[in-house]
């Protein structure tokens, strides 16, 4: 699949999905930010990762780029929490949608729509870039371009954070392709796999923590990668009922005691930060 073509079916698609929102039914929710940050965390396992560390309380005063912002909803909680935010998406719907739901809100967030290599953005102007779940729909190609784009818009002492799936264990995955799973076909029916895979918004690619470690040492000084989501991993196959009575805090702190190795082959998510662009990158 072409780079231009995995953009375009992800526009296509976030643009139908996009236009779709209530935006007053979302602006409601949101009166309690707080509230709904809390609740969020509880609920989704992206944002509970991607908000680790106190990562809110980096916000105050930064200027922050975030890429794939979707609903909105994470660039409400960054403005919130203090930062000047620009979202940015592949989506105008979603560049639209955001751009109503800031003002419904009282909140200041700039938007941006299309690919973050063709938008005008003023270079070393942002303390921070963030991304939540973004990176896996891009393909090499246009991952490459994308890092390049980001180290001529961070600054000097700039910061990146994305919150992608942690795909290290390719032979379970590639166990799974065998089985079809809603309107993926089996890998074993090559003919409906490739059509479909053509269609799909998330490229074939390499999502592995070792991916990740790679492509930020060839453009930053500082690399960290933090597994997260492998008590949700191990307790997948356990009843819901079950494992809701399990305290979170206890099983983050049971996370903390497994070896780091094991713990990136056991992680359902994964934390990416990077730090200080390398100069002529």
């Amino acid at each position: 699949m072409e780079p231009n073509t995995n953009l375009a079916n992800n526009r296509q698609y976030y643009d139908q999905h996009y236009a779709k929102i209530d935006l007053e039914r979302f602006a409601r929710r949101l009166q309690d930010p707080d509230r709904i940050f809390e609740l969020s965390k509880a609920r989704i396992l992206t944002m509970e990762a991607f908000y680790a560390g106190h990562f809110a309380e980096r916000l105050a005063g930064k200027k922050v780029l975030e890429i794939g912002s979707g609903n909105g909803l994470n660039a409400v909680f960054m403005a919130h929490f203090g930062a000047r935010v620009c979202s940015n998406d592949i989506s105008a719907e979603s560049a639209a949608f955001i751009s109503r739901l800031s003002e419904r809100l009282g909140l200041d967030i700039e938007t941006t729509a299309g690919s973050l290599t063709d938008i005008d953005l003023p270079g070393q102007s942002f303390d921070m870039v963030v991304g939540k779940s973004i990176i896996h729909h891009l393909n090499p190609e246009t991952e490459i371009a994308y890092m390049d784009r980001i180290v001529q818009l961070l600054k000097p002492n700039g910061t990146v954070r994305f919150v992608e799936p942690a795909h290290n264990r390719p032979w379970l995955r590639k166990a799974r392709m065998i089985f079809p799973d809603g309107r993926r076909p089996s890998i074993l029916d090559r003919k409906q796999f490739a059509q479909w895979q053509s269609q799909d918004k998330h490229p074939p690619r390499d999502n592995s923590s070792t991916h990740f470690q790679k492509i930020g040492r060839q453009y930053f000084q500082t690399v960290n990668i933090r597994p997260f989501g492998i008590a949700e991993q191990l307790l997948s196959f356990l009843p819901g009922s079950l494992t809701r009575k399990i305290p979170k805090k206890q099983l983050r702190t049971a996370e903390r005691l497994i070896p780091y190795p094991i713990a990136l082959k056991l992680a359902k998510v994964q934390v990416i930060d990077f730090a200080q662009p390398q100069t002529g990158s």
